[in-house]
């Protein structure tokens, strides 16, 4: 376990899947409260906060489309509200958000 990280609370925005999943439960094994990010993927994201809560964990599921900043100020402030005794996000992890349109790639960090 890593000591730092125990009190400690994380935001990872597409935390519901892949490298996201990964690192949620990652920081939640190692004492984090973690806040599970999903737009969509609302059983994968279940399924997340269950696996860092059966490693020892704590986790809260956030809900929003990150391309509106209104939503994101939301799902901050969900974050930090009295959800978690520290009310307030010790660290945000954001993962780059790949769409395809009209064969273009587009990539953005979100």
């Amino acid at each position: 376990m890593i000591e730092d990280l125990k009190s400690k609370v994380v935001l990872i925005t597409g935390s519901s899947t892949g490298i996201g999943a990964a690192a949620a439960i990652a920081f939640g094994a190692n004492g984090a409260s973690v806040a599970v990010h999903y737009n969509k993927s609302k059983a994968e994201a279940e399924k997340v906060a269950a696996d860092i809560q059966k490693a020892g964990g704590k986790a809260i599921l956030v809900q929003g489309d990150v391309t509106s900043s209104a939503v994101c100020k939301e799902i901050v402030d969900k974050t930090g509200s009295k959800s978690w005794p520290h009310r307030r996000a010790d660290h945000e992890r954001r993962w780059i958000g790949a769409t395809r349109t009209g064969g273009a790639d587009h990539r953005r960090a979100v």
